[in-house]
């Protein structure tokens, strides 16, 4: 899977790509797993003490040091790889582009040839729009989804907490 020079081909760079992909998609579905289950125990702590106190402070505490430990921690590292690894493989694509652009722009491509450049030109185009599409933040909008779920406990108590200080200290809102 190497090209010449000992560097490693456009096919592996793409490879590393997709082997980041996977790696983000199992630090997304753990940091999902452990914020969930520890929402039911933030639940049942908001549950017994419905009031804003210590505990809700706790449990908040608790899901957010999860999304930094299992999320947001691998992620960084995640997201240089693989924003390097896009970069090189962009500029790559870019340049065996350039090369078939140049080729058809001489004239000496003919037929069969011609046809081929214009397949390889459109082909590293479409390589350049999925290398593009690939997120440098993969599975953000989705953890924040589980993130919020899992302290919505918190967010329900405090909100109930607030309103019904808000009726005592007017009562006309009756």
């Amino acid at each position: 899977m190497r090209s010449n020079g000992g560097h490693p081909s456009l096919a592996a760079k793409l490879e590393m790509l997709s082997n980041s992909k996977q790696i983000a998609l199992t630090s997304y579905r753990l940091s999902s797993s452990a914020l969930l289950v520890s929402g039911l125990a933030f639940f049942g702590g908001v549950y017994t003490h419905p009031s804003l106190n210590i505990t809700t402070g706790e449990g908040f505490l608790v899901q957010l040091t999860i999304l930094l430990i299992f999320y947001v921690g691998p992620t960084f590292f995640f997201r240089s790889v693989l924003v390097q690894v896009k970069r090189v493989a962009w500029r790559e694509v870019h340049l065996r582009q350039e090369t078939y652009y140049r080729a058809i722009l001489s004239g000496k491509l003919h037929g069969a040839s011609l046809r081929d450049a214009h397949d390889y030109l459109r082909y590293f185009n479409d390589i350049s729009a999925t290398i593009e599409k690939i997120p440098n933040w993969p599975h953000l909008a989705r953890v924040s989804r589980v993130f919020g779920i899992s302290i919505s406990p918190a967010v329900i108590s405090l909100v109930i907490n607030v309103g019904s200080a808000v009726r005592r200290l007017y009562p006309s809102l009756r």
